[in-house]
């Protein structure tokens, strides 16, 4: 049912490699290609083939292949134009491996990322050096996990060139997996000259896979993980074929056997909430121990950079939550082609050094949980800046719709030219289906969610729609193949599902010049909610900054999210839960009037404004013009008219970018959502 891990696939292809080659090995290295001298402190090429030589870590019975950082510290005995070394990442077989390469350019010296398959290097990264390595000096470089808070850079990976000569650094900059590279797979060594000495290389891995060698649990089960409460709990894991896996848990011992691949799978009756647990799982040749555990409500948070932007970014770093009983596990980038085991995280408290760094919305919606309910809240953050929904959830599910099945075909257009090791001439947005990286479908769900699958969670937080306004008509398709998706793959039908509708903008970013795209995207978040049962809509065109993709006010977005779920899910029933929703509309000759749910005690004007303003009305013609709006005696409705036109047949509702004048609410103060009554054509596409 698991896949199984790298090492344990690729046993076979270094046995390979090494039967085909002459070389020298100990317990640590392999090599591929070229012979070595591999020294106790010192790794040194001693003949160079065809420009390519490369080392394989070996990193023996230890399964994980996630890790924190790597270091090495390297001299190059003679200067040579052109020289080249670095590190291999990702290694999956000699047709396929990451390459972080050193171009010793005395002229231009540089660092490039490139990945070579399909017999082709392919540069997906490039940063300048200050200066080349000088002959005679050692420099170390390290590739390293970011802070947590980091207002430095914002990307989760830094990248350290230092001459230890002098300190001087030549390179300090973050980077991120556009392709899959850093922090997980086998890596390596690499040159193209015999004059190159490589020492002190360091592969750092995280604390909890140093844990077990033989028992690997998936990722969330580790140190300070919260388990949802009132649930039957699923463990599952990798040990060897045919042992027996004990867990005891609670004063209660749960045991089973894996199967013949190693896998196994165990069920935990329900919890009640608690704090500072202790798991302890057995196999028959290790054992690990989970400290600090706590049992409360578990919500995953998910979607692009408004999810993904840290407290400290927002107007949440104003009241930031302390308190060690809201705990995130934080899933780093990793896009992948197949599902993956783990691709790392960890779960974290939010205490003074840790809680700037978690997602503003996701970590105000927990407090406010937290405040409510009174129980442990745990966050799976796997969330990711500038990424397009189809990205997100099996691209298998692409091929149900007809709308959708034409991108399954333009990823196997591409995948055939790189097959023939040609370049894919593609620009944004058609290059986001080229196979291999991050935007690629399906690639972030196999990567960023699938490892958390079936772990026990109450809901789902989702805030994305940005990044597929460049073909917003599709969109209509794709927001409810996620969401019925993940219900599918967690085998929970009803799992509850709240997202957030886009907030006004008019950047011209991210498609925002397309001149219906936003709106309309809008309108398709809020369309959804007929098509399902426990979903909800947190309004937030009103917290949009015209010029702003990353509006600054997050606080209030978490509140609207914790009172769908206090009202939906915990049955707060005297909590509001959203602001109008347009229901109906009936009318006569000259008026139109609107129906909303959702209005608690009754429609309001916001803004300490007198009259209403956003609402527009058009006859048959199609032709939208400003309409007088008033709420009715009954406070669910609004009537529309305008002298303008004398047969109305349509009204919309903040529809634009950036829709500040719309000004229509509830008693408790929450916004209507944009809306359109019509079915006329939109501008969708760009012209």
């Amino acid at each position: 049912m698991f896949k199984k891990h790298i090492y344990l696939k690729f046993t076979s292809i270094i046995f390979m490699l090494s039967s085909m080659i002459s070389a020298q090995t100990n317990n640590d290295w392999i090599p591929i290609s070229g012979k070595w001298n591999i020294g106790i402190e010192e790794i040194t090429p001693n003949n160079v083939d065809n420009s390519r030589l490369y080392l394989i870590k070996n990193k023996g019975k230890q399964r994980s292949d996630i890790w924190e950082s790597i270091s090495c510290d390297i001299k190059v005995t003679k200067q040579e134009k052109e020289s080249r070394f670095g590190f291999l990442l990702n290694v999956k077989d000699d047709n396929d491996y990451q390459v972080v390469r050193f171009y010793n350019d005395s002229i231009n010296p540089r660092i490039q990322f490139l990945h070579y398959k399909y017999g082709r290097y392919n540069l997906w990264n490039e940063f300048k050096l200050s200066s080349s390595f000088k002959p005679g000096l050692v420099y170390n470089v390290a590739i390293t996990r970011a802070p947590l808070v980091d207002k430095e850079d914002w990307r989760p990976w830094k990248i350290i060139i230092t001459n230890k000569t002098d300190n001087n650094i030549l390179l300090k900059t973050g980077i991120d997996n556009i392709q899959p590279a850093i922090g997980k797979g086998i890596t390596g060594l690499y040159t193209n000259t015999k004059d190159v000495v490589f020492s002190d290389y360091t592969l750092n891995e995280p604390e909890y896979f140093r844990k077990g060698k033989e028992l690997v649990l998936a990722p969330l089960f580790a140190d300070r993980m919260v388990l949802q409460r009132q649930s039957k709990i699923k463990f599952w894991g990798d040990a060897h074929a045919k042992e027996k896996i004990r867990l005891e848990i609670a004063d209660q011992t749960y045991s089973t056997y894996s199967d013949k691949n190693g896998n196994w799978i165990l069920y935990v009756l329900p919890l009640e909430v608690q704090t500072g647990l202790t798991i302890k799982v057995f196999s028959e040749k290790d054992s690990l121990i989970i400290n600090d555990v706590a049992v409360g409500e578990v919500w995953m948070a998910s979607g692009q950079s408004n999810m993904e932007m840290r407290a400290w970014q927002s107007d949440v770093s104003k009241n930031m939550p302390i308190d060690d009983d809201i705990r995130f596990f934080m899933q780093p980038h990793w896009p992948s082609f197949e599902a993956c085991f783990s691709s790392g995280g960890k779960w974290i408290k939010a205490d003074s050094t840790s809680a700037p760094g978690f997602s503003a919305i996701a970590i105000s919606f927990a407090k406010e949980l937290k405040n409510k309910l009174n129980v442990p809240i745990g966050i799976i953050s796997s969330n990711w800046g500038g990424t397009a929904i189809e990205s997100w959830f099996p691209s298998s599910e692409l091929a149900t719709n007809p709308v959708t099945s034409p991108i399954l075909e333009q990823i196997k257009q591409y995948k055939a030219i790189l097959e023939k090791g040609k370049q894919v001439k593609a620009s944004y947005p058609m290059n986001w289906y080229v196979p291999g990286q991050m935007h690629t479908p399906g690639w972030l769900y196999n990567g960023m969610i699938a490892p958390h699958i079936p772990y026990a969670i109450k809901g789902v937080i989702w805030y994305q729609g940005e990044s597929n306004a460049f073909n917003a008509k599709r969109y209509k398709e794709l927001f409810p193949m996620l969401i019925k998706s993940w219900r599918k793959k967690w085998k929970k039908d009803d799992m509850y599902f709240c997202y957030v509708q886009l907030s006004g903008y008019d950047g011209k970013e991210s498609d925002s010049d397309i001149k219906d795209a936003w709106p309309y995207i809008r309108d398709v978040q809020r369309l959804t909610l007929d098509k399902f049962n426990n979903v909800g809509m947190a309004v937030s065109v009103d917290l949009g900054e015209e010029i702003n993709i990353h509006p600054y006010r997050k606080n209030e977005v978490g509140v609207r999210l914790s009172r769908l779920a206090l009202h939906d899910v915990y049955k707060f029933n005297d909590i509001v839960r959203s602001g109008p929703l347009y229901e109906s509309l009936t009318g006569d000759k000259n008026n139109i009037i609107v129906h909303f749910s959702d209005t608690g005690d009754k429609l309001k004007v916001l803004k300490d404004e007198k009259n209403l303003k956003g609402f527009y009305i058009a006859g048959k013609n199609g032709a939208f013009i400003p309409a007088k709006a008033v709420i009715m005696a009954d406070k669910k409705s609004v009537k529309v008219s305008s002298e303008k036109v004398k047969h109305p047949v349509a009204v919309r509702y903040g529809w634009g970018n950036f829709p500040s004048e719309s000004n229509l609410g509830n008693s408790a103060n929450l916004p209507a959502s944009p809306f359109r009554t019509d079915d006329y054509a939109l501008e969708l596409e760009r012209k």
